[in-house]
């Protein structure tokens, strides 16, 4: 939902650290350990605000829920959430100290760069597919666990009443996040815009593959959920290891669905002696025995292809140390651009800046960039930030077709101004672009590593332009 799940290969680093710090503290919560719990709750705030707020809010809810029950443990957490906010404030004084060099803007100008960005340029808050394949895993997991609370209550295990509820209240939150990108952004402040509601839907979508296997091992002395777990876990292991080009995420989607119905009827259901697994007396341990089995499989398995993954990878691990083109380019020593089309870590490879990477994303965060933005979009990309061209709607970015003509009929001199405005040395394109501009290296042909998927380990010209 919003964006997707990775740890490596991301620009979105701190939504990707932000989300897995999360769901780390909700395992924490989850597992009574209420004083590191609490401390990092309260940390969370500092290694990404919007979901540390989202996080806080949840618990909080959750704890009400069960006040009565709850009440002990939340002041043990609170006092330790106080420290870890202690923390967060320190780090907080520490960023307004060292970026006293930004320009200050009025909170007028301020929203009008959040409403823009939102409305035109931000990937991850434009309006959501409903029907998307998150949003409909999300929404299982959503009610899968309301369902347990509300008509499985007296039969759900003590331990497992504070998780679903936790998922409860995260899919309500995310999930009224997801409808409010389907409204104009006018008519909502500009910092709930900017926070994406809708991403903490994700929760439910990464808890629901634990959340099952936890809920269903409750119940070891029953045959029929246990041959459920068995083949949920078996068919689940087999799509994500085979990979289908196609429809993979809709065979994830069909195995989530169907298991979870399979757990609440098997769970309710009074099969009585149409009962295959009645009939085959097959005892508890069986289908325990099948799942270690599968599980040992997957380790080996995964095992065996991540070896022959390093093995034919280790010597692409690309960088200025061992590659002439990004030596090249890290001896500039100055600001990259680069191809719109490229979703490469070539601040990475060079060890160089980039001049706008994921720049406009930002701008929801800190509307103070604005002005610099506004100025590079249009000098360099010929892009108006309050008045885009229409393949920029469409695109929600910098179209590269458009970039394509600009960046070729600008002349040597145009490009020095470029220089000596943003600090440009090197411009990184597809060889299929031709600047005015002496090559600093290429053509070559590299297979380099991609956030476009389309991209990704596929062979692909470059060129390097020098701005002397």
């Amino acid at each position: 939902v919003t964006y997707p799940f990775q740890i490596t290969d991301s620009l979105h680093t701190y939504g990707v650290l932000g989300q897995g710090i999360a769901f780390l503290i909700i395992a924490f919560f989850c597992a009574k350990k209420y004083k590191i719990g609490g401390f990092l709750l309260g940390v969370s705030l500092s290694i990404h605000p919007a979901i540390g707020g989202f996080l806080c809010l949840t618990l909080f809810i959750s704890f009400l829920w069960s006040y009565k029950s709850h009440l002990p443990t939340f002041l043990i957490a609170l006092k330790y959430f106080f420290l870890g906010a202690l923390i967060s404030g320190l780090s907080l004084i520490i960023y307004f100290k060292i970026s006293e060099h930004l320009p200050i803007i009025s909170d007028v100008l301020a929203a009008d760069y959040r409403h823009i960005s939102a409305k035109y340029w931000s990937q991850h808050r434009g309006k959501i597919s409903t029907l998307s394949i998150g949003i409909l895993i999300g929404i299982i997991s959503f009610l899968f666990s309301l369902i347990l609370i509300l008509f499985f209550k007296k039969d759900d295990p003590e331990h497992t009443k504070f998780p679903l509820k936790i998922l409860v209240v995260a899919g309500i939150i995310g999930g009224s996040g997801c409808l409010i990108t389907l409204i104009p952004t006018k008519f909502f402040s500009p910092l709930l815009v900017a926070a994406m509601p809708s991403r903490w839907l994700n929760i439910n979508v990464i808890s629901f593959i634990p959340l099952f296997i936890g809920i269903s091992a409750c119940h070891k002395r029953n045959p029929r959920i246990q041959t459920n777990l068995v083949f949920f876990i078996g068919i689940l292991v087999l799509v994500l290891t085979f990979h289908p080009p196609t429809h993979w995420g809709r065979m994830v989607l069909l195995i989530f669905l169907l298991s979870s119905l399979g757990f609440l009827f098997f769970w309710k259901i009074p099969l009585g002696t149409f009962n295959p697994l009645n009939r085959l007396r097959m005892g508890v341990q069986i289908p325990r025995r099948i799942l270690i089995f599968v599980m040992a499989l997957v380790v080996l398995g995964m095992g065996g292809e991540s070896y022959k993954a390093w093995g034919f990878n280790k010597n692409r691990l690309l960088n200025w140390q061992n590659d002439p083109m990004f030596k090249k380019m890290h001896e500039q020593k100055g600001t990259i651009l680069i191809d719109p089309r490229l979703s490469i870590p070539a601040q990475l490879y060079t060890r160089n800046p980039l001049l706008f990477a994921s720049a406009i994303s930002s701008l929801s965060y800190i509307p103070a960039t604005g002005p610099l933005i506004e100025s590079i979009l249009k000098e360099v990309f010929n892009e108006d930030l309050f008045n885009p061209s229409e393949e920029a709607k469409i695109s929600r970015g910098i179209p590269a077709n458009a970039v394509k003509s600009v960046w070729e009929s600008k002349t040597a001199e145009e490009w020095k101004e470029i220089r000596k405005k943003f600090g440009v040395t090197t411009i990184l394109v597809l060889a299929d672009w031709h600047l005015q501009l002496p090559v600093l290296y290429g053509p070559e042909k590299k297979i380099l590593n991609s956030l476009n998927t389309l991209m990704h380990n596929k062979q692909y010209e470059y060129i390097a332009f020098h701005i002397p």
